[in-house]
């Protein structure tokens, strides 16, 4: 009977030994980026409170009147809470309280989107295209941005931003 609940002692030790040793930092799973989180907090609901135009060099406009929802933030919430599932001909415009560079990552965005980083006059500075959904990869504006536009890739009849582009915000009227 001694004999039986050493063994059972033994192995129990062991067992705790096992856990702790997988509990250390060099032992922490690293997330498979390329799996969704379990549990996503739910996206901000779309409501279209103004249009974006994407102008040319030559002041034509180059993109169709695209229905956009214009939010502002300070920076400090989740990109998961303020952008929605967007439909094509959709676009959130992110309008943030200062300008300086911004470094972004769509881990908890689940939606592949092209991204456009445009500063306070309203010039694009920076295109980020087809940034995958989930993606903990981390992409900058490079230069001073006040804007951020998420849109579907390919999704505003197949119109693509460059870095040449000045943006126009209509307001809709109510």
């Amino acid at each position: 009977m001694r004999h039986q609940h050493s063994t059972y002692t033994a192995a129990f030790v062991a067992l705790l030994v096992l856990l702790a040793a997988g509990c250390t930092d060099g032992h922490k799973r690293q997330p498979d980026p390329s799996v969704a989180p379990l549990f996503v907090k739910p996206a901000a609901q779309f409501e279209a409170n103004c249009s974006l135009i994407f102008m040319g060099t030559d002041g034509r406009p180059k993109s169709d009147i695209i229905e956009s929802m214009l939010t502002q933030t300070d920076g400090q919430q989740p990109l998961s809470t303020l952008v929605p599932m967007l439909e094509p001909q959709q676009a959130l415009i992110v309008t943030y309280t200062d300008e300086r560079r911004r470094t972004l990552s769509m881990s908890d965005i689940g939606q592949q989107l092209d991204v456009v980083f445009a500063n306070a006059a309203g010039h694009v500075v920076h295109t980020a295209p087809s940034m995958p959904a989930y993606s903990t990869q981390k992409f900058s504006s490079y230069e001073y941005a006040k804007y951020v536009i998420f849109m579907l890739p390919d999704g505003c009849n197949g119109f693509k931003a460059s870095d040449t582009d000045r943006i126009v915000i209509v307001a809709n009227k109510k």
